[in-house]
């Protein structure tokens, strides 16, 4: 959305839209990983998800920066977005619940509401 902005509104806009869709990977993130390690310390699934966060930042800012470099500032955007697509199919795809652990569909589910 901000690559092929006009108006500053726009790129807000996709600010937004960016900041929601962190919030729930975040949050589904954290739940995955904590699963993963469950029966061991706090310590070791956060920081594996804490690491794994900021080297994703490390390789996005390299890469980035040699795209605009190269490009111009449009397409580090686009690249992002086709990588966030990438690997969204690829958790959907490939992740699998850890052994011993009912998957989604078996479980129950806990509700927001009532």
């Amino acid at each position: 959305m901000p690559s092929v902005a006009a108006e500053s509104w726009v790129i807000g806009l996709g600010r937004l839209f960016a900041g929601v869709g962190f919030l729930f990977t975040t949050l589904y993130f954290t739940k995955m990983v904590a699963d993963w390690f469950e029966g061991r310390e706090i310590a070791t699934d956060m920081s594996v998800f804490v690491v794994s966060w900021s080297f994703g930042i490390a390789m996005g800012q390299m890469g980035h920066a040699l795209l605009v470099h190269v490009y111009s500032w449009q397409v580090p955007f686009q690249a992002a977005s086709i990588q966030c697509l990438i690997a969204a199919l690829g958790l959907f795809l490939f992740y699998r619940s850890p052994h011993g652990l009912p998957s989604a569909e078996e479980g129950t589910g806990a509700a927001l509401t009532g």
